[in-house]
């Protein structure tokens, strides 16, 4: 997920940030990058208990401050996934064409100016690319 907005630190490994939103099981966003105008995070799955179309709010705390805002999204009404990744793994140096296939019944049309991917290890989440 990306955040816009201003004063977002330059360099999470020296900032604590936390961004957790407000559904019943506090589903984590893991910070992945961030400048001063912008803030990716993972998200976490969110547990079946939030349904579908339901609205959710964000908390986000800065080096242990508490960020006032007006953030929220309303989750899909109906949840596609993404099938596969195609090659599985590749070589982090070398430009690799990657095909993601989704559900066959996908409900909009996708082109690669469409996604954004952060490759995460799931064993180390702070390793990312």
């Amino acid at each position: 997920m990306t955040i816009t907005g201003t004063n977002f630190p330059w360099k999470l490994e020296t900032s604590e940030v936390q961004i957790i939103f407000n559904d019943s099981h506090s589903t984590n966003c893991l910070p992945q990058e961030s400048t001063s105008n912008t803030l990716i995070c993972l998200t976490s799955a969110f547990d079946v208990s939030v349904d579908a179309g339901q609205t959710v709010k964000m908390n986000v705390s800065i080096n242990s401050l508490n960020v006032t805002n007006e953030l929220s999204f309303s989750t899909m009404t109906t949840t596609k996934a993404g099938l596969e990744l195609s090659p599985k793994s590749a070589n982090p140096t070398l430009k690799t064409k990657i095909n993601i296939t989704l559900e066959p019944d996908f409900p909009y049309s996708l082109d690669k100016y469409d996604f954004s991917v952060n490759a995460t290890n799931l064993t180390n989440p702070s390793y990312y690319r």
